[in-house]
Formats: C-alpha cells, sequence, structure tokens
C-alpha cells in the first residue's frame, strides 16, 4: 500500500505542484491588502477548512468512513472507491494547506526582516 501510495503522489505531483504556486499567490496577495484582517482571516479559514479535509481524507482512506454505495473494487490503484475517495481528498487539501502555510510563513518573515516586528 505505501508503495502504491508513493508512485501515485509521484504521478500527481507536477498538477499539484501548480496547484500549491497558484495558492501561494492567491493567499500572499491576500495577506497584502490593505485591510491585512480581513486577508489573515480568509487565508486561516482556507488552512482550517484544508485540514478538515485533510483529515477526512485520512479517515476516508483508511476505511474509518465508509458509505453504502462504496464499493469493494475500483478501477485506480488502490482497489477500493474509498482509498481512492480518501488520497484525492488527503493530497488535493494538502497541497492547498501547503501553499497556503508557506505565504503565511514568508510574509512573516519578510514582516520580522523588515524591522515592522
Amino acid at each position: 500500500m505505501a508503495q502504491l501510495f508513493a508512485v501515485t503522489a509521484m504521478v500527481r505531483l507536477p498538477m499539484a505542484v501548480l496547484c500549491g504556486i497558484l495558492c501561494f499567490a492567491a493567499a500572499r496577495w491576500s495577506l497584502q491588502w490593505k485591510c491585512k484582517m480581513i486577508g489573515r482571516a480568509c487565508v486561516l479559514l482556507c488552512l482550517a477548512a484544508m485540514a478538515a479535509g485533510i483529515m477526512y481524507g485520512v479517515l476516508r482512506f483508511s476505511g474509518i468512513i465508509l458509505f453504502a454505495d462504496d464499493l469493494e473494487r475500483s478501477t485506480c490503484w488502490f482497489g477500493s472507491s474509498w482509498r481512492d475517495d480518501g488520497f484525492g481528498y488527503m493530497y488535493g487539501c494538502g497541497t492547498v494547506f501547503a501553499g497556503a502555510t508557506a505565504a503565511l510563513f514568508f510574509r512573516r518573515r519578510e514582516k520580522y526582516s523588515a524591522g515592522h516586528g
């Protein structure tokens, strides 16, 4: 299972990098608004939603959350529809989460290096 997870992650890596860069740019842009409190609130709300999506993906991938119409067999590599759905949520939400978190850390570092403490 770990090998399939790693291979699927590498196959989806180019699209995930593009998504992460776009999320980084959007979060950085929202943090540079004139009303910084609204921008920070938007980024933190996005982070909270993505953290919930990652947790849902982990629970779905592990088989803790199952639905009545889940299939035991799937056309994807993981062999079960709930594993396919869980991986998609973990990977997609994790990419957005990483981009927004990087923007927050970059903004903080930029702020402290400029001496605005």
